[in-house]
């Protein structure tokens, strides 16, 4: 069943559902010539970016913004954004935007989830298999910069050596 939600900071203008699909609400707008023209309730659509749905143009007082619909249903159905925290799928589905396949994590968990996405995983963060070497590779990302750390022979190695630099630069 689709539940409908006013969103954050657009209430009585939008809303969206738990199926990550946008509505314009009915209303009637006064322009600046004086005219007022009464808009229908209707779907809108989405475009994609990166992978990812954003709805075309939520306006307000003159102003609209692009906005991405999977931190719209999280915030809508799930909770509150902690700042700094990114909003990302379980499933890794860029597109599965119902509410149980979105969680809150960190930006370096997200950015070592994407890493591992496209090599052999590892259940540290920071770690991956090389596949060329052999050998387990860690690295670590500080002000949007990568930082190698080194491959290693086990696992556990290349996720002390991650730990390790980690604690240097708290």
């Amino acid at each position: 069943m689709e539940i409908w939600k006013d969103i954050k900071d657009y209430e009585g203008l939008y809303q969206i559902s738990n199926l990550g699909r946008v509505k314009s609400l009915a209303r009637i707008v006064i322009h600046s010539n004086g005219k007022s023209v009464q808009y229908k309730e209707k779907i809108l659509s989405n475009n994609s970016c990166s992978g990812y749905y954003r709805v075309i143009g939520l306006t307000k007082d003159k102003i609209s913004k692009l906005l991405y619909i999977h931190r719209l249903v999280y915030q809508s159905f799930v909770g509150e954004l902690i700042n700094g925290m990114q909003v990302d799928h379980r499933d890794n589905n860029k597109i599965n935007n119902i509410p149980k396949n979105l969680q809150q994590i960190s930006n370096r968990r997200n950015s070592s989830k994407d890493q591992f996405r496209h090599s052999r995983s590892s259940k540290y963060i920071g770690v991956c298999w090389h596949k060329t070497h052999g050998k387990w590779y860690s690295s670590i990302k500080i002000n949007k910069k990568c930082l190698y750390l080194g491959l290693f022979d086990n696992e556990i190695d290349a996720a002390m050596a991650y730990q390790d630099k980690l604690k240097t630069i708290n």
